[in-house]
């Protein structure tokens, strides 16, 4: 009977023993997995932190000066879109380079002379945008300022100035297909190039392009409604005043004022129109303008003694 008793006390023992290593292992794999989830939740964080530093990040640009260029190196995680740079916000040298796809892009270009401020924008796909600006100074750097053309009307002819800070190479300049023609500079005033031609009759459009000694270049196109103007011819005989207008399409009419008398002469339409009118002893001040069939006008203003 105690034997029996013994075994069923052991039994007991055992299950107890059992029950301490359900337990034990139990709660450590509890503490396990709380680690692993604390260790998974932090490296989810960790990397949506990450993520959002990437996204965040900006192209880096770099800008070293190599002897007389600069040189001009730009990176980013991301594939680039664009990079844009010019001097001096100076509209004549703003310059666009496709570096679509790229993850990062190397150029050198000549130094301009003098003090310059060149800016840079860099974009990524993202549209994320990193610009600098930076002040460089170069004694005997390259001439970058292209020309300069001024164009305008005088009489029935166009005339056409170019100018240069240095010295300029020519100027071209040609009306819609035509052939084009060539004018050099004037080995006395190299920096500027005068150029005077006849305007076309009707619509048409003129391309001009001048080239310094550096080759700077710089084209310029307008179009012009080609309408002539008129001729005025006036003259004295005797005690008349003699007023002839001309127009090879036509003149219409000529309106004077003399001495603060207004006068209106109209004929039939033709080349010429003239008319003589009479003037009084002594000082006369008269004003006289010419009308085409093409609506173009031509005035004189003048002073007559007799």
């Amino acid at each position: 009977m105690n034997q029996i008793l013994y075994v069923q006390k052991e039994k007991k023992n055992s299950t107890i023993e059992i029950n301490k290593i359900v337990k034990f292992f139990s709660i450590a794999m509890i503490v396990f997995g709380t680690i692993m989830l604390g260790e998974g939740v932090y490296g989810a964080f960790k990397n949506n932190e990450m993520r959002q530093v990437i996204e965040n990040t900006s192209p880096i640009i770099s800008l070293d000066r190599d002897g007389q260029q600069l040189k001009i190196s730009v990176s980013h995680i991301r594939p680039l879109k664009s990079m844009e740079y010019n001097w001096n916000d100076d509209e004549d040298t703003y310059m666009t380079i496709d570096v679509a796809g790229r993850n990062a892009y190397v150029q050198r270009i000549d130094l301009p002379a003098g003090e310059n401020d060149f800016n840079i924008t860099v974009k990524d796909i993202n549209g994320k945008t990193t610009t600098i600006n930076k002040e460089f100074y170069m004694e005997n750097g390259k001439d970058i300022t292209k020309p300069k053309i001024d164009v305008t009307v005088s009489g029935n002819n166009l005339k056409i100035i170019a100018t240069d800070e240095k010295a300029l190479s020519y100027i071209t300049y040609r009306w819609n297909n035509e052939e084009e023609t060539n004018v050099s500079s004037n080995p006395l005033d190299e920096a500027k190039i005068e150029a005077e031609i006849p305007i076309l009759r009707g619509k048409n459009t003129i391309k001009i392009i001048a080239v310094d000694s550096s080759n700077n270049t710089i084209s310029r196109e307008e179009t012009f409604d080609g309408r002539m103007k008129p001729t005025l011819q006036v003259w004295i005989e005797g005690n008349y005043l003699v007023i002839v207008g001309r127009h090879d399409v036509g003149v219409k009419q000529i309106d004077f004022s003399l001495n603060g008398q207004n006068y209106s002469v109209q004929g039939p339409v033709g080349e010429v129109l003239s008319y003589a009118q009479e003037l009084a002893p002594g000082y006369n001040k008269v004003e006289i303008t010419v009308y085409s069939v093409e609506d173009t006008t031509e005035t004189l203003v003048g002073e007559a003694t007799i």
